[in-house]
């Protein structure tokens, strides 16, 4: 656990706290995570939670009437993961794990469950693991767009392609940016911002 954390601590980038948005809003676990298409964020994250503890459930498919479900619950999430995948612009569909996504019904899926946390005033931290490297038909501008700017915390893990388009955004929208080298970064993003119980 020691050089976990040693580790986490290292490749912690940049914290751009912007102290007084961030201070405003509570992070708490347990944690839903889910991603907008093929993201693996979530899978990555569920990782991190186990190694530290921290309660986290991992659903790819949720929609806003499950969560309100889960919200109805006395160990309900309070803390809303959405992380950023590859979605082919147009009509097309993606296979994603052997299962057919609809770009139009996913971006649906995320716009409701954004509005219902919104609602329900359950944060949301908007993650995405960038230095990858897309084709030219599978982009993650659309989830960026869909998720970031709704965002109460956006969590950038291995800054790449996309990285000064998410801080243009975070500046102009006053969405606090945490950025780490790698995904080991999280362990201490999670470790700072989390309420402790």
């Amino acid at each position: 656990m020691k050089s976990l954390l040693k580790s986490a601590l290292a490749s912690l980038l940049i914290f751009l706290a912007y102290s007084t948005s961030l201070a405003a809003v509570n992070f708490e676990a347990p944690l839903i995570a889910t991603a907008m298409s093929d993201g693996t964020g979530p899978i990555i994250l569920g990782f991190v939670c186990g190694k530290l503890n921290i309660p986290c459930r991992n659903d790819l498919m949720i929609t806003a009437q499950q969560l309100k479900e889960l919200l109805e619950r006395p160990d309900h999430p309070k803390t809303l993961v959405i992380a950023t995948g590859t979605l082919i612009e147009g009509e097309a569909c993606k296979e994603c794990g052997g299962i057919e996504i609809d770009v139009a019904e996913e971006t649906q899926r995320i716009e409701e469950l954004i509005e219902l946390a919104k609602s329900m005033a359950l944060p949301i931290i908007g993650m995405h693991l960038d230095g990858t490297f897309p084709t030219p038909e599978q982009t993650f501008r659309p989830a960026i767009d869909s998720i970031m700017p709704y965002a109460d915390l956006i969590l950038l893990v291995s800054p790449g392609e996309y990285a000064k388009y998410l801080r243009d955004l975070s500046e102009v929208r006053g969405i606090p940016l945490i950025e780490v080298k790698e995904t080991s970064g999280i362990a201490q993003v999670l470790l700072e911002i989390l309420a402790k119980p």
